[in-house]
């Protein structure tokens, strides 16, 4: 089994399959439930490029046998405007994950989730950033940014509890 991760990038992001692909629900919530709006994927790649320019690598992709099975974005609170129609909001200087997917439920459960969130806060490291947070979601493998037991099982520990929205949050060394 050849597994790689690769960096999500405007050009990596056409090998996408999934409804990630063209999914704008954190960054552009006016529009994110538009499906007759066929340049949702103009729009997420414009996104990619400028927080890429201005805050660097912001999301990762998981490829298995040379397809890709997961997704993940993470950057700044402020490239994430939905963030504000939660109940409960991030702090403003740790890095958001918005969304880590494993888009098959029969590759869940299996480790490639943690492979994917592992290469995340690795890239997170290297770039000296010291704590990351993720709104997950609880009783729901369906949510994008993940299930919060994935989460709790990778060291992450709540840090706002909420019915079925809590932050849950990692220091980084």
């Amino acid at each position: 089994m050849k597994i790689q991760i690769l960096n999500l990038t405007e050009k990596t992001l056409d090998a996408v399959s999934s409804s990630c692909k063209h999914c704008v629900y954190w960054q552009h919530p006016e529009i994110a439930n538009c499906k007759e709006n066929n340049n949702l994927l103009t729009i997420k790649k414009e996104w990619l490029k400028n927080v890429r320019n201005e805050f660097g690598d912001c999301g990762r992709l998981l490829s298995v046998d040379d397809k890709i099975i997961g997704y993940a974005t993470y950057a700044p609170p402020r490239y994430f405007p939905n963030l504000i129609n939660y109940p409960v909001i991030p702090e403003p200087d740790v890095i958001i994950i918005a969304c880590l997917f494993i888009f098959k439920k029969r590759n869940r459960e299996t480790g490639f989730g943690s492979v994917l969130l592992n290469s995340v806060l690795e890239n997170l490291e290297e770039r000296n950033i010291t704590a990351v947070q993720v709104i997950a979601r609880k009783n729901s493998e369906d949510n994008p940014a993940g299930p919060v037991e994935f989460y709790l099982k990778n060291g992450f520990v709540i840090q706002h509890d909420h019915p079925e929205f809590p932050i849950l949050k990692m220091n980084l060394n």
